[in-house]
């Protein structure tokens, strides 16, 4: 008992002479609490930065027709058909969700659906999957973690004779 009691007199009277010093001297303490969280920017300890104005220019939703073998591409705003597009050079294109709309008329079971690209240089190429209702609706994939596709790629769609179209949204990161 003695003991807290001591401890929280010592405690109090830190956190006193605290408070004095700095209505007796402001400029000083914040001159030094300034200097123990100051970051400094140098080329051996760079401090990553963003640009929260640009993050929305990061975000890539492309247009994938079905059922036949394309190219992704991006909707001109002017209207018209998708503009095939590339995965830009010194960024990564991370899927976060792929949407897959089917044919109304449709009459149950299943239809295959995937995307594909060949990472640039590469041999081979990488392809996710997906089996979809045929109810005539939407179903949505996401992915917590990101399906990450390489600079110099180009989402290719194909999909089952029931599948009308597919939206893939993702985000560019820097490579």
């Amino acid at each position: 008992m003695q003991f807290t009691k001591r401890l929280l007199t010592g405690l109090g009277a830190v956190a006193l002479a605290a408070m004095l010093l700095s209505l007796a001297a402001p400029k000083a303490v914040h001159a030094i609490v300034a200097a123990l969280v100051e970051v400094t920017n140098t080329p051996a300890n760079p401090v990553p930065t963003a640009d929260v104005h640009q993050s929305a220019a990061q975000n890539i939703e492309l247009y994938c027709s079905a059922p036949y073998v394309a190219a992704c591409g991006i909707l001109p705003q002017t209207g018209g058909f998708p503009v095939a597009w590339v995965v830009p050079s010194g960024q990564n294109f991370v899927i976060t969700d792929v949407e897959v709309s089917m044919n109304q008329y449709a009459e149950g079971g299943q239809s295959f659906y995937s995307i594909a690209w060949t990472p640039p240089g590469g041999t081979g190429v990488r392809t996710e999957n997906w089996f979809v209702p045929n109810n005539g609706t939407t179903t949505e994939f996401q992915f917590s973690n990101g399906i990450v596709v390489l600079p110099g790629s180009t989402v290719v769609s194909q999909g089952g004779s029931n599948v009308n179209q597919a939206i893939v949204r993702g985000y560019l990161t820097p490579y």
